[in-house]
């Protein structure tokens, strides 16, 4: 893998992490607004419902960040690959390859727990938490 190659293998992966990242923050933040506004009040069916569809949107985005995260830990493979052989075309050295393979390993880590608390927060307040409580008062105009 020349070093044209990885820069651009990088970028790419860059480009759709971020794409992931803000697909994944739209979801979280519009079911919270939906929440306040819609389903805490809603029937229980339409609770289920609401938090079925955003389970499944949230596990499929959840598993596009695996994916980006195996893309990125196969592509320093190659690279660690290239380096133990010998070739000099590699930009990383082995000291930097390991702390970027260790470094995905601990994020792919804590996205896994930073997922499962946001989806175990969404269910505590579609189906516990007391939206009622925070109805406005109505205008006697």
């Amino acid at each position: 893998m020349t070093e044209v190659e990885f820069l651009n293998l990088n970028a790419q992966i860059l480009e759709a992490a971020g794409a992931v990242t803000a697909t994944s923050l739209t979801l979280i933040f519009g079911y919270l607004a939906g929440l306040y506004f819609f389903l805490g009040r809603a029937p229980r069916t339409i609770r289920i419902l609401g938090f079925a569809f955003m389970t499944i949107a949230l596990a499929w985005s959840w598993a596009g960040q695996v994916g980006i995260v195996q893309i990125v830990e196969s592509a320093f493979g190659r690279a660690d690959i290239a380096i133990s052989e010998g070739a000099t075309y590699v930009y990383l050295t082995n000291d930097r390859l390991s702390f970027w393979i260790n470094w995905m390993s601990n994020a792919h880590v804590v996205m896994n727990v930073v997922f499962i608390f946001i989806w175990l927060s969404f269910l505590y307040a579609t189906f516990f938490y007391n939206w009622r409580r925070h109805d406005l008062p109505q205008s006697r105009g």
